[in-house]
């Protein structure tokens, strides 16, 4: 019987390999966020409690894939592709998490988390490559996953609750609604959030898929 990692195991893994503190990130934030963060791993804390919803077995792909990082920083949050510098190395596609947005609203930081995990899915975070909103999937079984975002996305069901102008803006919207406030997901566009709860979000569709989950591309 295939035995599978106790619960926490890779979320602490994630945070080990690929979460970073900018240097100056605290002292050059606000004073409401020094106040609340009275240490470097404070944020980090907060942020593990934010992503803890998540399965571990999307946790554990991200951990273990070659791209995909997160820095915490004072400046806006967002996502960039590509090589990024952090301390004295470079890595690949990084989600900058602002901590003002962790701090004062968790959606708004995750957004950032939401497009990386976005293009993971969809092509392995590849230069140019495409993202899972866009209808794609490193496998067909997420690729499917992907052409129903993006059809779902064309309903227009999540704009009267945020602004979204395409399908990655409807992925990210509904991501993070679903980490922080799955209850008015659910009132708002219960497609989606069944989508999400049967698919990326749950336990049980990542075991099934581990076995045919590549990890490069």
């Amino acid at each position: 019987m295939l035995k599978h990692p106790p619960k926490g195991q890779a979320l602490r893994q994630l945070i080990t390999e690929k979460m970073h503190v900018e240097r100056q990130a605290l002292r050059l934030s606000s004073p409401a966020v020094r106040q609340r963060y009275d240490h470097a791993w404070a944020p980090v804390q907060h942020l593990e409690k934010v992503l803890c919803p998540c399965p571990e077995g999307l946790l554990r792909w991200w951990a273990e894939s070659p791209r995909g990082h997160l820095i915490l920083t004072h400046l806006p949050s967002h996502y960039a592709e590509g090589p990024q510098a952090v301390r004295k190395e470079l890595v690949e596609n990084v989600a900058y998490v602002c901590l003002n947005d962790l701090l004062r609203d968790p959606q708004i930081a995750l957004r950032a988390v939401a497009s990386l995990l976005d293009h993971l899915m969809g092509s392995h975070g590849a230069p140019q490559g495409r993202w899972l909103s866009d209808g794609a999937g490193v496998i067909p079984a997420l690729e499917d996953v992907g052409q129903k975002v993006r059809e779902y996305a064309t309903l227009g069901y999540l704009v009267d609750v945020v602004e979204i102008t395409d399908s990655r803006e409807y992925f990210e919207a509904a991501f993070t609604m679903y980490l922080t406030n799955r209850r008015d997901l659910r009132v708002a566009d219960p497609r989606i959030e069944k989508l999400l709860h049967t698919t990326i979000l749950s336990e049980s569709f990542w075991r099934r898929i581990a076995p045919t989950l590549p990890h490069t591309d």
